[in-house]
């Protein structure tokens, strides 16, 4: 799992911001640690989904807010099909997990 402290050290040493991403910040609103942190650990999350779940963002400016399908292939659940709303609150940036 990736720590916030260990992410942000990473990013800041890689590149320096661009006048576009200047321009942008200065303009419009800034992203939230949480935001930042949630644009590294998706990909990783989806990779290690297995096949029977299913992540949708219906607004790709908020990954804070996603629903997950889960749609199990053997068991007792087979053939069933679980949604669950996931809001990703604003404390996540005080070092708890995803």
């Amino acid at each position: 799992m990736l720590t916030l402290s260990k992410k942000l050290r990473e990013d800041a040493s890689h590149a320096q911001p661009s006048s576009q991403q200047r321009e942008n910040t200065n303009n419009g609103k800034r992203a939230s640690i949480r935001d930042k942190l949630l644009v590294k650990e998706i990909p990783e999350m989806e990779a290690n989904l297995p096949g029977t779940c299913r992540v949708e963002f219906d607004d790709s400016d908020q990954l804070s807010l996603f629903r997950l399908t889960i749609s199990p292939d053997e068991g007792y659940w087979k053939g069933g099909k679980f949604v669950f709303n996931v809001i990703v609150p604003d404390e996540i940036q005080h070092g708890g997990e995803i």
